[in-house]
């Protein structure tokens, strides 16, 4: 080692070499691999809710074009013979009601929620059988 009396003292000098960097980059990249889908599972939820009220939108907006079709009366106030469900306003078929929205509502698959997995297997069935008559499914 030099010292001052023979010139400059040698510091040693040690760069960030290639092989640094690639280490660097593939654990950013392990990190990212195993953070990102933690990150995308919240998310789906809050997009999943979002299309749940929408559709709960559609719905309340299906019953009031009903409504201002029939007077302002909504299905379960209107006779049947009228296009209404009042005979079965006391029934436990409460999927008779959404029936009677067969014009206003697009698709019946507005009244599944998509991220419940139960009640599209409940609600299926009516579904495939009723809206049959409406040429929906």
């Amino acid at each position: 080692m030099r010292t001052k009396a023979n010139g400059p003292a040698l510091v040693s000098q040690r760069a960030f070499t290639f092989i640094d960097f690639l280490i660097v980059l593939v654990t950013i990249c392990l990190a990212g691999v195993l953070v990102l889908p933690r990150v995308m599972r919240g998310n789906r939820a809050g997009y999943t809710r979002i299309g749940c009220d929408n559709n709960l939108k559609v719905i309340g907006l299906s019953f009031r074009m009903f409504s201002n079709d029939h007077n302002d009366n909504f299905p379960w106030n209107v006779p049947a013979l009228d296009g209404g469900t009042k005979e079965f306003a006391t029934s436990t078929n409460v999927y008779l009601h959404f029936l009677a929205l067969s014009n206003e509502l697009i698709t019946p698959k507005i009244l599944a929620c998509s991220s419940d997995a139960h009640s599209r297997h409940k609600l299926c069935p009516i579904l495939k059988y009723e809206f049959k008559l409406f040429r929906w499914a």
